[in-house]
């Protein structure tokens, strides 16, 4: 099984794309991944809104969702692309698939 890996401690939220970036690595090869403002507040009804000043929080309590979520991005890929961006259908398609990542 091709196995990427994912550095999360290490991600920044990028204002002009409104999204959170953070990379992943499979051997040789780095991959950004973004998950934008909207799929952060899919995974779950936020008592506040998602910013520059939250969205690192939000992406740190939810890697368990989010980091499956580029995976399966990923592996839908030709590998060739540079980065990946997971947007609400992501967060979608993933609940449909995997309901228990997403309970507790």
């Amino acid at each position: 099984m091709l196995d990427l890996t994912f550095t999360p401690a290490v991600r920044r939220w990028v204002a002009d794309r409104e999204a959170v970036e953070f990379t992943g690595q499979w051997e040789a090869t780095r991959y950004r991944f973004y998950v934008t403002r909207d799929a952060l507040e899919q995974i779950e009804a936020l008592s506040f809104p998602v910013n520059d000043s939250s969205a690192e929080k939000v992406f740190d309590e939810n890697q368990g969702i989010l980091l499956p979520a580029a995976h399966r991005l990923w592996l839908a890929s030709n590998k060739a692309q540079e980065e990946f961006v997971i947007t609400t259908e992501e967060i979608k398609a993933l609940r449909d698939e995997q309901p228990g990542l997403f309970e507790g």
